[in-house]
């Protein structure tokens, strides 16, 4: 269908910060939802999805849905395009960066998962598991045609988007104290947070300074020559759309609101609510 003109469909880029509004507790779309957004998507609705998670998860998530724009993946390190399986874009670690951060994390006894991209290829370099979680994620992911692991480690540090520690969460933050004190969680880009998966464990990924949703959807923004965005995610007052975690359903009858709207419906109030892009807050696989 033609989109009316003077509408809301003049956005041409629409964003769900945070993929879990999206995905139903089986972690996949509702039959509701991938009819309706197939449909829009067909018929040209520009929709993309900004997410923690790596293409990897995100593809095995959205199967059978016709996405056509790149997806911002990694909390913005890298911009994926999933119908070419390759990398648009990376913000990367500086090589010295990468390797210093190694040699600290391991003399801490720690070990660590190296993730680095080459061309459009994702290596995972890992050495001697020191706990479960750490050999469970290998044994459940190594599997994947989209990550590919190697056991050493790498050769060089350049291309390296993050590094990954999981550890028990007592530890972890002890690492992170350390850190701190060594001004890397001035410097980089730390998150640290508890697992769900394994009880009493905690992550630690480290990113390059600029890799953040922000400036990777600033820049698919300006290769997409727009400057309109909508945001839809889970937290009052940082988006534009607020979707909570119990109506995954939402995101997709917001979207079809704003690409068809009803004249049975007063004109969407949402029409004053998008922005132009680089004036949306940060938020934080």
């Amino acid at each position: 269908s033609t989109l009316p003109e003077g509408t809301v469909q003049t956005l041409t880029l629409l964003f769900n910060e945070v993929l879990r509004t999206l995905l139903a507790e089986n972690q996949e779309l509702t039959p509701y939802s991938r009819v309706e957004l197939n449909r829009m998507l067909d018929e040209g609705a520009k929709f993309t999805l900004s997410t923690m998670r790596t293409p990897a998860s995100l593809v095995q998530s959205l199967q059978g849905i016709r996405l056509k724009l790149p997806v911002i993946c990694m909390d913005g390190a890298v911009l994926f395009d999933i119908q070419e399986n390759k990398y648009l874009k990376k913000f990367a670690l500086e090589a010295e960066d990468a390797k210093m951060l190694y040699t600290f994390i391991q003399a801490e006894g720690f070990h660590v998962f190296v993730n680095r991209i080459l061309e459009h290829m994702w290596l995972i370099y890992y050495g001697e598991f020191n706990n479960f979680p750490e050999e469970d994620i290998f044994v459940n992911l190594r599997k994947s045609p989209y990550r590919n692991y190697v056991k050493k480690e790498p050769a060089e540090f350049t291309n390296v988007v993050y590094l990954m520690i999981v550890d028990t969460s007592q530890r972890i933050d002890r690492l992170y104290e350390k850190m701190e004190q060594k001004g890397f969680v001035s410097r980089f880009k730390i998150l640290k947070y508890s697992s769900t998966d394994y009880n009493g464990y905690s992550y630690i990924k480290i990113y390059h300074p600029d890799a953040n949703r922000n400036h990777m959807m600033d820049y698919l923004a300006s290769i997409l020559q727009t400057e309109d965005v909508i945001t839809f995610g889970s937290i009052d007052g940082q988006y534009d759309v607020v979707v909570h975690e119990n109506d995954s359903n939402k995101v997709v009858k917001t979207l079809k609101m704003l690409y068809e709207p009803c004249i049975f419906l007063p004109e969407p109030k949402l029409l004053t609510a998008h922005r132009k892009r680089g004036g949306i807050a940060p938020d934080h696989i």
